[in-house]
């Protein structure tokens, strides 16, 4: 079998070996394909702060099951499947509660000795693995993970009613975010901001009512003109630049709620004191659950959502050295990228 391997700092080859052996307790499958996330591109650029190469990086997939485990009961060969970013062991105190998330035994792809999709199998565990409605389309399915993150974080919030919905960043993450909260009536007014003008386009596409090319010496002045004077009463964070917390923090209305999707690359100081004189609610939102992949198929098959509108470009994993180039230097012209086993 290929696998697509990063052998060092911003260099993929492809490399042969036998096919991986499946245990108990885990599913061979085959690569249809697989997105590269943000995250894949800071291990690709040195960044990650545990994963490091060489290392087969991605984790948004859909595959087809090829040979599955003596202890898997309920998925077949032939079934259409993906996984969480993450396999939980299913018995320690927050997995029991439901918070596979927080799972204090999580082990992840890409790291250790699991490689990850970038390549022709990828080895499924059993606790991880959902199984696909043969009616999804290939392409809206392997974008499950990414919007069940952004499904997850929307289901951070206890208020029954948006009237002004602020998405800092419109890449992947932001994008999916816009698309979830559009078909949520609890969202009224949603507008994005980014650094790359050219993301207007996508969000006229997807219903956004606004877009603010980012701008840092008349932000807030540049949101309060498009909300006209009204105050943003939610704040979804899906990007990293330096200023972000500072500039949600400024313009959130006292008593808002800052959700944060994104990790961050520097350390940087937030003004508590803000934080505590507005009374405002800040949370973070850290990966997502199987009910988060279940919740975001049931939009995909009642055409509430079509995930695959974020997709920019389709290569086949022979490219992916080119791709994961192609995202990093082209951040404006491209959004989601998915890799194709042509195999």
């Amino acid at each position: 079998m290929k696998s697509y391997k990063l052998i060092k700092k911003k260099s993929i080859t492809a490399i042969t070996k036998k096919t991986i052996k499946h245990g108990s307790n885990e599913i061979l499958t085959k690569v249809i394909y697989s997105g590269v996330c943000g995250s894949d591109l800071s291990v690709y650029l040195g960044h990650h702060p545990y994963k490091k190469a060489p290392v087969v990086l991605g984790h948004e997939f859909i595959g087809k099951v090829i040979k599955t485990g003596s202890k898997i009961k309920n998925i077949k060969k032939n079934d259409i499947v993906t996984s969480l970013p993450y396999d939980f062991c299913n018995k320690c105190e927050n997995c029991k509660k439901g918070l596979t998330n927080h799972c204090k035994y999580k082990t992840t792809p890409s790291y250790k000795d699991w490689d990850g999709t970038f390549a022709e199998y990828f080895l499924c565990k059993k606790n991880s693995t959902y199984k696909l409605s043969k009616n999804l389309n290939y392409l809206d399915a392997v974008l499950i993970e990414p919007f069940a993150i952004c499904h997850h974080a929307i289901n951070l919030v206890n208020k029954s009613y948006f009237d002004n919905t602020l998405i800092l960043g419109a890449g992947n993450t932001g994008l999916a975010t816009l698309m979830l909260a559009k078909v949520n009536k609890n969202f009224h007014k949603i507008g994005c901001v980014d650094v790359h003008k050219s993301r207007k386009k996508f969000i006229d596409k997807l219903g956004g009512d606004y877009f603010v090319e980012y701008n840092k010496n008349n932000f807030k002045k540049n949101i309060l003109k498009k909300t006209n004077q009204k105050d943003v009463d939610l704040i979804i964070i899906t990007c990293d630049y330096k200023h972000v917390i500072k500039d949600a923090i400024e313009i959130i209305k006292p008593k808002g709620t800052i959700i944060i999707i994104s990790y961050f690359k520097e350390k940087f100081m937030i003004n508590y004191n803000e934080i505590v004189k507005k009374e405002i609610n800040l949370k973070g939102s850290f990966l997502s659950t199987l009910k988060d992949f279940k919740a975001i198929e049931k939009l995909i098959l009642k055409k509430k959502i079509r995930p695959k509108k974020i997709i920019s470009n389709i290569y086949s994993f022979k490219k992916t050295q080119f791709a994961f180039e192609k995202m990093n230097l082209n951040r404006n012209k491209n959004v989601k990228i998915i890799l194709k086993n042509e195999k």
